[in-house]
């Protein structure tokens, strides 16, 4: 059982003159019967009066009792000692074992030899050579992002200045410093915002407020938390943002649209691309001039070729050389067959031939018919991992036996472009778009002799996705 605490020194209160501190030793003033810390109390106070005996003096038993109590007080108060030099000197050090308090109080150290006289405060190299840590702050571990601890509460001034990262901010201390920095975010400007409703990230027409993974998910996400948008309360960093995006089914980065033969560069980010292309459409053959009673018909050209197919940034590369088909020329009037459209291709990944030209007549009489056989599709193409398509034939040309009525062959049509019109007595006609096949050309009774008419260029067409 704890006994009661002396709470003050014995004769704190004493008045002057009856008590007195104890030397070491007693000085030149002194008299016999004077205890001191070295002999106590002199043999003359424990001699019997009758042979020459003094008593003790009570100012002493004051102060031995005073200056011990002081010590219980000291010690039931909680206190510790400190390192002193002067208790050094007179017992020639600490020994093993001996426990002292460091200067600031916070922390305490074990003497691990004897006679120790390293004072620990001015000589911290001695910490764990002839002292050792006992107790105090520097024994509990310090807390970091992953070790559990303590820390201390940083000032207002360390919060403002948000550069320690080592003590906690309490709410109080937070909030005030919110409230004298609270701003606007912006893309440039750091500051609060507020969380966007789901319809606002529908729209996308807000730039103002943030977006959470579970109304992310709400606009397509299938990636990182917002893989099951659960969570509606976590931010998306840009880097996240970024990686969940790049996820999305069906982000399109950029369409190019290659019309001349050079090089493809990717857009960068592009992980895979959807390619279509055609190859140059056919042109058509001249009509010759025409005498009383004759007429002339020329069939329309035909399409390039087709081609639709997938390819990752692997098989692209940095970049990849690509070829453009030329339209197939128009035939003269000589008369001429039409020209053959050239091949389009992306490097050896994809080659689309070019669609055949129509061929050019001579001169009917009115009372035969005609045929002009429009022109013929070229091969079919290759690397396309969706579609490889030959291009649609140019129609022949038809002429009748009454009255010299001729229809020229209309060009060859395709996904990517619309072949020339047929048409029964004006001038042959280029169609529209790409790969697309020229009309033929008619020339009535007593006319001058007519040209055909181009085909289309090809084209490429690659849609890029992340």
């Amino acid at each position: 059982m704890q006994p009661d605490l002396i709470l003050i020194p014995f004769g704190k209160n004493a008045t002057a003159g009856t008590i007195e501190s104890i030397p070491n030793t007693a000085g030149p003033g002194d008299g016999p019967q004077k205890a001191t810390w070295n002999y106590g109390f002199p043999q003359v106070t424990m001699t019997p009066l009758a042979a020459g005996g003094i008593p003790p003096q009570g100012q002493d038993v004051n102060g031995v009792l005073n200056a011990i109590s002081e010590h219980t007080v000291f010690l039931g108060g909680g206190g510790q000692y400190k390192w002193s030099a002067e208790y050094v000197a007179e017992n020639g050090g600490y020994s093993i074992g001996d426990v002292i308090q460091a200067d600031d109080g916070l922390n305490s150290y074990v003497s691990l030899v004897n006679t120790n006289t390293a004072n620990f405060n001015t000589t911290p190299a001695s910490i764990g050579v002839s002292w050792g840590l006992y107790a105090g702050r520097k024994t509990q571990t310090q807390a970091t992002e992953t070790v559990s601890g303590i820390a201390e509460i940083a000032t207002t001034a360390e919060v403002t200045a948000g550069t320690d990262d080592s003590r906690t901010v309490t709410p109080l201390k937070l909030q005030q410093r919110l409230s004298a920095v609270v701003v606007a975010a912006t893309e440039t400007v750091s500051g609060i915002a507020e969380i966007a409703t789901q319809a606002e990230v529908t729209t996308g027409a807000d730039d103002a407020r943030i977006v959470t993974p579970a109304k992310l998910r709400g606009a397509q996400a299938t990636q990182v938390e917002a893989e099951t948008g659960a969570d509606n309360t976590k931010l998306m960093t840009p880097l996240r943002t970024k990686q969940l995006i790049d996820t999305l089914a069906g982000r399109l980065l950029a369409t190019q649209v290659i019309t001349a033969s050079g090089t493809y560069t990717p857009t960068p980010g592009m992980k895979r691309c959807r390619v279509r292309g055609a190859g140059g459409g056919g042109g058509t053959g001249g009509s010759a001039a025409t005498a009383a009673g004759t007429y002339t018909v020329t069939g329309g050209g035909a399409y390039g070729g087709y081609s639709e197919g997938w390819f990752t940034a692997a098989q692209i590369g940095a970049s990849i050389a690509v070829v453009i088909g030329s339209a197939g020329t128009a035939g003269a009037s000589t008369p001429t067959n039409g020209g053959s459209g050239g091949a389009t291709s992306i490097g050896a990944l994809m080659n689309i031939p070019g669609g055949g030209g129509g061929i050019a007549v001579a001169a009917t009489p009115n009372a035969s018919p005609a045929l002009s056989i429009g022109g013929s599709p070229g091969a079919v193409p290759t690397g396309g991992s969706i579609v490889n398509m030959a291009g649609n034939p140019g129609d022949y040309g038809l002429g009748t036996t009454t009255g010299g009525l001729a229809v020229s062959g209309r060009g060859g049509s395709g996904p990517l472009g619309a072949g020339g019109f047929s048409t029964s007595l004006s001038v042959a006609a280029s169609g529209s778009g790409f790969g697309a096949g020229g009309s033929g050309a008619v020339t009535p009774s007593s006319f001058a002799a007519r040209t055909g008419a181009a085909g289309t260029a090809g084209v490429l067409i690659i849609e890029e996705f992340a």
